[in-house]
């Protein structure tokens, strides 16, 4: 089993990580730019913290739950029956990640199918 030691969690709560996946996000959602920086990296920030408690500490995992948060809304984690039996499954965090990042491309390719 791994173990989250604390200077994992400095440096994904850290200012510099933070900035640059809000950064990533205006990249990617037109939305994201029409936030102040600070609301946008605020943000970015809770869902590291939310992202943490999953036990996400990749970098690439973490941007993954995210983006997710962002495509899905905040309470995604609780919202979604789908995302909850994927984020409580004991599967190694990089799996969890992964079928996060593939269940949200699924549901939004059936959501563009309905319309």
């Amino acid at each position: 089993m791994f173990q989250i030691r604390t200077e994992h969690l400095r440096s994904l709560e850290g200012d510099d990580f933070a900035v640059r996946l809000a950064a990533f996000l205006s990249e990617l959602f037109p939305d994201a730019q029409e936030l102040p920086h600070a609301e946008l990296t605020g943000s970015v920030r809770e869902q590291i913290g939310r992202s943490i408690n999953y036990g996400f500490v990749a970098e690439e995992d973490v941007a993954s739950y995210v983006v997710t948060a962002w495509l899905l809304g905040k309470s995604f984690d609780i919202d979604f029956p789908a995302a909850v039996q994927i984020l409580h499954s004991l599967d190694v965090p990089e799996v969890r990640a992964a079928r996060l990042e593939e269940w949200t491309k699924v549901l939004f390719a059936a959501l563009e199918e309905a319309n």
